[in-house]
């Protein structure tokens, strides 16, 4: 990972339901960003305590410039959550514009008020890995939250290899020659992970018309 010059200071709302997920994904952005205090959670995971309690979320989420939600069927039903929100929104449309960033780790009705905002999905067939990379892509991506010192890799690719890349990307709809190599590198993640071997892959068209089919091999070394 690069190295942040300018501290990203996360406040993460979650429900207590998700605690496993919370406590998991938390663990995963301290190590990757280097540094502990730069992730604000309840670790606890627990309901609020009365005022004090909700002094401490306000105080937390007025300092904070990254706001990740993690979405999920319990936390669109908890009004803390909902009222965490409420207050990310109004600092977003501030002059102190705040970054939100949904979380998805199940498939739930996403509140109105984020519908337009992208969210990445945690859910099968979305591998924990690949989310993390995407989030940790998100939090990056803000020059006014961050500078990003970058470590790019030069891939040499042979002109048919890049040719064919190019196609892919193409046909993939994708931006760029890295986004469709990320892509694809997510599809083999899920195929690898999640097919049973010699099982049997279609591939149907819009028209909902079997236009190839065959058998899954895996080799691994």
């Amino acid at each position: 990972m690069g190295s942040y010059e300018q501290r990203l200071h996360i406040f993460l709302s979650h429900s207590h339901e998700d605690n496993d997920f919370a406590n998991k994904l938390v663990k995963d952005l301290r190590h990757e960003l280097g540094d502990k205090a730069t992730v604000w959670y309840d670790a606890s995971g627990q309901v609020y305590e009365g005022d004090t309690w909700w002094n401490k979320i306000v105080k937390e989420l007025t300092t904070c410039n990254v706001f990740i939600v993690i979405l999920s069927p319990e936390a669109i039903k908890s009004k803390h959550i909902k009222n965490e929100i409420n207050l990310a929104l109004t600092r977003k449309n501030s002059s102190k514009r705040l970054r939100i960033v949904p979380v998805l780790y199940q498939q739930c009705e996403v509140p109105k008020d984020l519908a337009t905002i992208q969210y990445i999905p945690f859910y099968p067939p979305h591998s924990y890995f690949a989310a993390l990379r995407e989030l940790l892509i998100a939090l990056a991506i803000e020059d006014n939250l961050a500078q990003v010192k970058v470590h790019r890799v030069q891939l040499d690719f042979s002109p048919e290899a890049l040719q064919r890349l190019e196609e892919i990307k193409v046909m993939s709809g994708a931006g760029s020659r890295a986004e469709a190599i990320r892509n694809s590198l997510r599809l083999y993640e899920w195929f690898v992970n999640e097919v049973e071997p010699d099982s049997t892959i279609k591939i149907i068209n819009s028209n909902n018309v079997v236009v190839s089919q065959f058998k899954a091999k895996i080799l691994k070394t």
